[in-house]
């Protein structure tokens, strides 16, 4: 998901500009944002949420910088100590100039709070095409946190539709494994993405190793995760079969058509997840949702949201 820095907001999107040339003063008289630092002074960003870096593609851009120089400056905060800096954003340009043997790079120097920071560091990590799904959502859920702010509020300012937001953060339900067959590419986002919209850990598991040994296609995958949706069972499993899960123990038939249908249309009338397990004579309904918005719209059509703000 490449970011769009127009959704970015004016306040944000300025904290990459600088407006100014080195050795030029800003508008106003003030000093220039830039700078032309030591490489020494610039101490890399702890909170930086990429820990991985090709070594391939890292010599390939100190190449480019021997020959070129640094085209785009570093974004640092003046540090803990007189004349040292904080990195931002641009690790990895600073880490290839160290390759080229420079000395020194251009900055862009903003004084930010710790939260400011945390935010600025988070949506320049975001703006990377190779960032792997799984990694997208851990820094789309930190910047959530970050900015204290709901889906609907991240995605506006990320200029994102709700729901692409909202299917990346559901990528953190699914078990660790399947996580890391997505940064290992073994399955792709597509793949993770139908996975997430099971509601049974058991089932994503199966239907998990049922892509690695038969390379099923995303199409394929969607179909096998809607059947077992509908049915409670995938369509290669015996319809009166009892799978058993990673425990060894027997999960429940699957429900009749009857409850099958009341389970479709209780989401339809709540306008979340339903899913009802067991028979007419005893069972239980299980009812998702992916928000605090959803939570919250779910409660007001269940009749019991003014009685829990009121608690």
């Amino acid at each position: 998901m490449a970011l769009n820095h127009r959704g970015l907001g004016r306040g944000i999107q300025a904290l990459f500009e600088s407006g100014t040339e080195i050795g030029q003063q800003a508008p106003g008289g003030e000093p220039s944002p830039l700078k032309s630092v030591p490489l020494d002074t610039i101490i890399p960003n702890p909170d930086q949420p990429r820990k991985s870096f090709d070594s391939a593609s890292l010599q390939e851009l100190a190449d480019s910088i021997a020959n070129h120089g640094i085209l785009q400056p570093l974004l640092v905060r003046p540090g803990a100590s007189e004349g040292m800096w904080q990195l931002l954003a641009g690790e990895r340009r600073l880490r290839a100039a160290k390759l080229a043997g420079l000395r020194e790079a251009p900055v862009l120097v903003r004084e930010l709070s710790d939260t400011e920071a945390l935010i600025v560091t988070l949506l320049e990590n975001l703006q990377r095409e190779d960032l792997n799904a799984i990694d997208e959502a851990l820094g789309l859920n930190a910047l959530k946190e970050a900015m204290n702010a709901s889906v609907e509020e991240l995605a506006a300012t990320l200029g994102q539709p709700r729901s692409t937001i909202s299917n990346s953060l559901r990528l953190l339900t699914l078990p660790e494994q399947v996580q890391n067959d997505v940064i290992e590419k073994r399955l792709t986002a597509s793949h993770a993405k139908a996975l997430a919209g099971i509601g049974s850990t058991d089932a994503v598991m199966e239907l998990r190793n049922r892509i690695l040994a038969e390379n099923l296609t995303t199409r394929q995958t969607l179909d096998a995760a809607a059947f077992w949706s509908e049915h409670g069972r995938f369509v290669w499993q015996r319809e009166n079969a009892q799978p058993q899960n990673q425990a060894g123990k027997r999960q429940a038939a699957a429900p009749s058509p009857e409850l099958q249908k009341l389970g479709s249309a209780l989401a339809s009338n709540l306008q979340c997840r339903a899913k009802i397990s067991g028979n007419e004579n005893k069972g239980k309904i299980s009812l998702s949702y992916d928000s605090s918005e959803q939570l919250q719209a779910l409660l007001a059509r269940l009749g019991i949201a003014e009685s829990t703000n009121d608690a």
